[in-house]
């Protein structure tokens, strides 16, 4: 069936409609596409996505929609969710009968009964409850996020085997990160089913954004990849105005001079001229249909509003004062309202509710949902941003919290599945104990799903609502500890380490003042383990010690495990190994009375990381897989990220490069799902390397190049000496030796601030192979003879035998210039 969304006629798209239907024959030959419209408010994006739809239809094309929603507070991954509900109310299958397979919002799953959920397509981790939210390290890679993303993704190549299907998702601009990264994973792993991803977003929104805007992040990352093609859409020629307005208004020709003003105002923008001319009819100055309508009118007197936002505010003005209310709570609820809700909200029944409804439906204000009953959507985004703007501070507050409480009654039996509605209606509705409930329940909830970003979201307006209050109180202030531990481990995790020190410094402060030693050393730890990514070694080490006293006295053996493990981290980066090994084996000890397999794993990675700098490879490589092993029992994400990235290293050490690059990917596809840029850095380094070793150099600066701002983002200056030192590589093999030069200093200088000898002595040896290509001879040697020393206090005999043979080159060459001279 054809989409009757709009009544005007398509305009000046033909070049762009061409190649949406070039895109369209790909996917019908089995080649997936992402394609990704971007264009202002009403240039027409979603117009032009319709007209593909009528067009699509003819070969089979299933259409699902969803949007994303501006400043309301929507389920992660809803846009997607919404699309594919749609698959299912068409397909007949109800959702009881599936297992709740995908809820309206997120929270189904949680009516079924335990372990019921045995569907091949259930995403684990949708509809989780949120009283069941585990610990960060608890993540369950397997049976949750991964299985979350990979479900949906088979799920939708499946459905695309019975026909051929288009997704389009309007307004990514307004995207939580979450469903950026879903739509990532499954245009990754679609390009082989006949699956036509369709995107719009607005340019403009992005600037606003404090910061990098995440669509652009996603969006630089898969460009890389070449994951997507994209469109743009510019503003109307002045004869397609005219072409669009002939059509709106019904007429054959139209004064000129009207023209000449209505182009100028509007500057080609379909949207604000189709609401001139609404505003117009509405108004009765103009009469749609004939030829005659127009005499008598004085066409340069006809007032055309200067903005958009003027245009609606008339259009709104002449409404009735009942409709105008319904519309305001419309606005108020959000983009998308039920009509139950809308009803309670307005205080009038079903019968009188009809009326205002059809005639705002009549004026082209609003329309039914395509995809839900009893349901309702704004004709235009703007639409609803009018009304919302217009309302006061005391309006919005007292309508916000009427619609909080609304919707809390009539969800009290299913309240998970309107937890972050809730959170945003009594957020702004200034009801501070239930702001701060919903707020905290939102953000457990959507930790459970892996949005992380939506969760810091939530939890930091929890945190700011306790901050307002009194909390004096030791009940209070362990409150407060939990979030902002919370919060930190997030902060950490998304490599934001300024924000999560202030969070652990904040704990580290309140609880010296109630005299809480457990979680003070807990946050000492975490300080400690920020401080040391960043080389600030001795500052690291005062904190473990520092937490080592309080554990003791609590007899934490997890605690005092953690400390053990800290402080063999410093003196491995230090090279002194043998401390190194002894700090580890002592907190195997504890680990192992206490079963923890997470804090085995980890001590495991670490062993690894000292026999391998040692260049016992086959050890330190036993204990990755160990690592690896273990840490999948308890999948926690994080760590395998880490695990594989050690694990890559050593075999790009061992001339491996094939596994070193699967180990690397392997990493930084963890590292994405869970939004950790140092992780997904160091992959791309490390890559980076492997690439220059192997002699792709273009693919190696590509990678380098976007490491560097991630490091230097989170200040990693451990990461960012290894940057520098391929660098140097890169411009070497290049044959820009001089500036090759310049990095090996630089990296040189990072790793004698940073006291680490290992990294040193690797960049030593770099050095002085780039001094001797450019025949600095008596440089070289230097280089060489200080990169073994440090070799030969480590006990790294390849590197040393290496080393001996470039020293006996030198002095080799050091005496053929005597015997020249001499001669």
């Amino acid at each position: 069936m054809a989409d009757t969304e709009s009544l005007t006629r398509f305009v000046n798209r033909v070049e762009e409609f061409e190649e949406l239907k070039r895109h369209l024959d790909a996917v019908l030959r089995g080649e997936g596409r992402f394609v990704v419209i971007a264009g202002e408010a009403g240039i027409g994006k979603t117009r032009l996505v319709i007209e593909l739809k009528n067009y699509a239809s003819q070969f089979g094309v299933r259409f699902y929609r969803g949007r994303c929603l501006y400043n309301e507070n929507s389920d992660p991954y809803l846009p997607l969710i919404d699309a594919l509900n749609q698959y299912f109310e068409e397909s007949g299958e109800k959702k009881e009968d599936q297992g709740a397979l995908l809820p309206i919002g997120i929270t189904g799953l949680n009516q079924m009964p335990a372990n019921e959920n045995k569907n091949e397509y259930i995403p684990i981790g949708i509809g989780a409850d949120a009283s069941d939210v585990k610990p960060i390290e608890k993540i369950d890679v397997d049976t949750e996020r991964d299985k979350m993303f990979g479900t949906i993704t088979n799920l939708v190549v499946e459905i695309s085997k019975i026909h051929p299907i288009a997704i389009f998702i309007d307004d990514l601009q307004w995207a939580d990160t979450g469903t950026l990264q879903l739509l990532h994973y499954l245009t990754r792993n679609m390009r082989n089913a006949r699956v036509l991803l369709l995107g719009a977003y607005r340019p403009e929104d992005l600037q606003e954004f404090e910061g990098v805007h995440p669509l652009i992040e996603i969006m630089q990352r898969m460009r890389l990849e070449r994951l997507y093609h994209q469109i743009e859409l510019q503003r109307l020629k002045y004869e397609h105005v005219q072409e669009l307005v002939k059509a709106i208004l019904q007429v054959s020709d139209i004064s000129p001079t009207f023209m000449k003003r209505l182009y100028l105002e509007t500057e080609g923008n379909p949207f604000f001229i189709e609401e001139v001319c609404k505003s117009l009819i509405e108004e009765g100055i103009v009469k749609p249909g004939g030829y005659a309508w127009d005499v008598g009118i004085d066409w340069e007197k006809i007032p055309i509003p200067n903005t958009i936002k003027d245009v609606i505010s008339r259009r709104i003005a002449r409404l009735d004062e009942v409709s105008k209310k319904v519309l305001m709570y419309a606005a108020v609820i959000g983009h998308e309202f039920k009509f139950n809700i809308l009803s309670k909200a307005v205080e009038m029944n079903e019968v009188e509710l009809l009326d205002p409804i059809d005639k705002l439906i009549n004026m082209k204000l609003i329309k039914e949902s395509e995809t839900a009953e009893e349901t309702y959507v704004f004709e235009h985004a703007q639409l609803r941003t009018v009304v919302y703007e217009s309302l006061s501070k005391s309006r919005l507050r007292i309508m916000h919290k009427k619609l909080g409480e609304i919707i809390e009654e009539m969800y009290k039996d299913s309240i998970d599945e309107v937890v972050f509605v809730l959170a945003r209606h009594f957020t702004i509705g200034k009801v501070q104990d239930k702001a701060l409930e919903y707020n905290i329940r939102a953000g457990d909830t959507a930790k459970k799903l892996f949005a992380y970003h939506e969760a810091l979201r939530y939890y930091d307006t929890a945190l700011q609502l306790l901050e307002e209050e009194d909390i004096s109180t030791i009940e209070k202030s362990k409150r407060v500890i939990q979030l902002l531990q919370t919060v930190g481990e997030l902060k950490q995790l998304l490599g934001k380490w300024d924000d999560a020190l202030t969070n652990f410094e904040k704990i580290v402060e309140i609880c010296r003042k109630i005299n809480d030693e457990r979680s003070m050393a807990y946050a000492l730890i975490a300080i400690g383990n920020i401080r040391r990514r960043r080389g600030e070694f001795e500052i690291a080490r005062k904190c473990y010690e520092e937490a080592l006293k309080a554990f003791e006295k609590t007899k934490d053996i997890k605690g005092l495990a953690d400390c053990y493990r800290g402080i063999g981290y410093i003196l491995w980066r230090q090279g002194d190994y043998d401390g190194a090994i002894a700090e580890y084996n002592t907190a195997m000890k504890q680990i192992i009375q206490t079963g923890d397999i997470k804090r085995l794993g980890t001590v495991f990675i670490e062993l690894g990381n000292v026999y391998g700098d040692r260049g016992i490879f086959s050890k330190s490589e036993e204990y990755f897989k160990k690592a690896i092993e273990e840490l999948k029992k308890v999948n926690d994400l994080n760590e395998l990220a880490r695990a594989h990235n050690n694990l890559g290293d050593l075999y790009m050490q061992e001339g491996m490069y094939a596994k070193a690059i699967e180990n690397f990917e392997k990493c930084r596809e963890y590292a994405e799902k869970i939004g950790n840029i140092d992780w997904v850095g160091w992959a791309l380094f490390n890559m980076a390397e492997v690439y220059t070793k192997t002699g792709e150099i273009e693919k190696a600066k590509q990678c380098n190049m976007r490491a560097r701002p991630l490091m230097e983002t989170i200040n990693d200056k451990i990461g960012m000496q290894s940057v520098l030192r391929i660098e140097g590589s890169i411009l070497f093999k290049e044959g820009k030796v001089d500036d090759a030069l310049k990095s090996y200093q630089d990296a040189l200088t990072v790793a004698r601030e940073l006291q680490m000898p290992y990294n040193e002595a690797e960049t030593l040896l770099e050095y002085g192979t780039a001094l001797l290509t450019k025949g600095s001879v008596d440089a070289a040697l230097d280089a060489f003879l200080r990169a073994r020393t440090i070799y030969e206090k480590i006990g790294m005999q390849p590197k040393i035998e290496k080393l001996n043979e470039l020293i006996a080159k030198c002095k080799k060459n050091e005496k053929m210039e005597m015997d020249h001279d001499g001669r």
